[in-house]
């Protein structure tokens, strides 16, 4: 045998490694595969945690936030509801105070011909004394 074997040589000679050696090597990428796809299922899971995570804060937070918010609008229109209140009893006030004022300005019956009496009286004196003044002034110029 020489320093470079011959094809023939090298079919019958006997492999340099052992028998076992594929076994193993198969056994090794099997190991490491199944690593591998351990590493790819735990990254997996972690993604699927840390995205229902996310989305859990993110309802926690909408929830918070749409609860101040409906707070804050039911504050909101409860002050709109007493400012409301307040101001229809000053309507009613008003009205009522306007109201009395109209009845006391209003004339009675009575004070209404105690009135025109009054007015009758005062315009039967001034056409009286301007009757009066009219037959002094017609004397007058008769004697002169």
């Amino acid at each position: 045998m020489g320093l470079t074997a011959s094809p023939e040589e090298l079919a019958k000679s006997p492999p340099l490694r052992p028998k076992d050696h594929l076994i193993q090597q198969t056994r090794r990428q099997k190991a490491a595969r199944d690593q591998v796809l351990e590493f790819s299922r735990d990254a997996q899971s972690c993604d699927i945690k840390a995205s229902w995570l996310k989305s859990s804060e993110r309802r926690l937070v909408r929830g918070a936030v749409e609860r101040r918010v409906q707070a804050e609008l039911q504050q909101h229109e409860a002050d709109i509801c007493e400012r409301r209140h307040r101001l229809r009893q000053l309507l009613e006030a008003e009205e009522k105070q306007l109201l009395q004022e109209l009845e006391e300005m209003k004339e009675t019956t009575v004070e209404r011909l105690a009135k025109m009496r009054e007015r009758a009286k005062v315009l039967k004196e001034k056409r009286e004394s301007e009757r009066i003044r009219l037959v002094s002034e017609k004397l007058d110029q008769l004697f002169r």
